[in-house]
């Protein structure tokens, strides 16, 4: 399995960590607005209340953000059901697939024995994540929740060991 309850608590210390990074990051604007305010000076406490958004709304969106999503990606294929999808691997994406706020490569699967290509399957596998170093062409065994890849390994056929 890609996923354990290590990655939930890996991900909660990264998010705390970055919410202190922002509060200390954010407090130069902070100052600068409160020192505008008491000396009744307009452009300074406008300038500390820019640029106290401006590094608020940067770091949400560069390193918090991302985050947030992850951690919502992880609560998501924790819960409800997984299958599993038996098929021959033609395709891993080069390029990242960018979904829901997190990064994945494609893996394409085709469920038919004669290999039409209605029979292909889309699944994304984290970014973050290791794919198993299997050739195209082989006979895998895939458990997903929705098209989220929770884990991929090689298919024994009946009589192989």
């Amino acid at each position: 399995m890609y996923y354990q309850e290590q990655d939930h608590q890996v991900v909660e210390s990264q998010i705390k960590k970055e919410e202190g990074i922002m509060a200390l990051a954010a407090i130069p604007g902070l100052l600068l607005l409160v020192a505008g305010f008491l000396v009744r000076n307009r452009i300074m406490a406008m300038c500390g209340l820019f640029l106290f958004l401006a590094i608020l709304i940067f770091l949400y969106g560069m390193r918090l953000g991302p985050l947030l999503h992850y951690r919502k990606f992880l609560e998501e294929i924790s819960e409800g059901l997984s299958h599993d999808t038996r098929g021959v691997l033609v395709r891993i994406g080069e390029d990242p697939v960018f979904e829901n706020g997190v990064d994945f490569k494609e893996i394409i699967l085709n469920i038919y024995k004669d290999q039409a290509e209605d029979g292909e399957r889309r699944f994304l596998l984290d970014q973050q994540k290791k794919m198993p170093d299997f050739p195209i062409g082989s006979l895998v065994t895939l458990k997903s929740h929705g098209v989220y890849v929770l884990d991929i390994s090689p298919l024994k056929l009946d009589g192989e060991q």
